[in-house]
């Protein structure tokens, strides 16, 4: 209800009552991500996270993921440049894991990515592979800070400035989930507020015991 709200077309709302529902939409989103992002760590330790494989197109993957920050992406007027090579094969993997994984990863560039700064989305073909990148030129990863960034709670100083309420899992859980489904995903930063660039490789196929189980 908070989103229609916010439609354009709601024009019954003056400029109090739309930054009302903005923040109501706002709270909303944290605590289901918050709840979100608790469950699949649960599901991930326990070993419980249930993995089906598929084939898809990872080219329809990232435009999903990216279509769940539009709203985003108008209100802070980002560029956002997608450069997707033609011909990519599909995969076979786990949806919903690359799902969570780029929904991670794009989140982050929207959020700690200034007004008005640029987003960068690449598909490309390697030979052991499909690399999927996403940098920005937003805050970056301070140096002396960049090894602890995959662990779980926890959060670069900076990003803490900027969204105090963070849950520190995003990362955690996609180098967790990359993990179980021979995914790979690195990331390139030269410090703070230089940006930062993340990649992902996905197999083809996916590792020889998923396919027997």
């Amino acid at each position: 209800y908070a989103e229609l709200l916010l439609e354009e077309n709601a024009e019954n709302l003056d400029k109090t009552q739309k930054q009302y529902a903005r923040e109501i939409h706002r709270g909303t989103e944290r605590m289901a991500n918050l709840i979100n992002a608790i469950l699949n760590v649960s599901r991930i330790e326990l070993g419980t996270f249930k993995m089906e494989v598929k084939e898809f197109s990872v080219t329809e993957a990232a435009d999903m993921a990216i279509k769940d920050y539009e709203r985003q992406i108008k209100e802070k007027t980002l560029v956002l440049v997608k450069n997707y090579a033609r011909g990519l094969p599909p995969v076979s993997s786990d949806f919903k894991t690359l799902e969570i994984i780029f929904d991670n990863l794009i989140s982050n560039a929207v959020n700690y990515t200034p007004e008005k700064g640029k987003i960068s989305v690449n598909l490309s073909k390697k030979s052991d592979g499909i690399l999927f990148t996403i940098s920005d030129s937003g805050i970056g990863i301070p140096s002396d800070e960049q090894n602890k960034i995959f662990d779980r709670f926890y959060r670069a100083s900076n990003a803490k400035e900027i969204m105090p309420n963070g849950s520190g899992l995003g990362l955690y859980i996609a180098k967790m989930l990359s993990g179980q489904s021979g995914i790979k995903i690195w990331f390139e930063s030269e410090g703070e507020n230089k940006g930062v660039a993340f990649f992902v490789l996905i197999p083809l196929s996916p590792p020889t015991k998923q396919v027997e189980k």
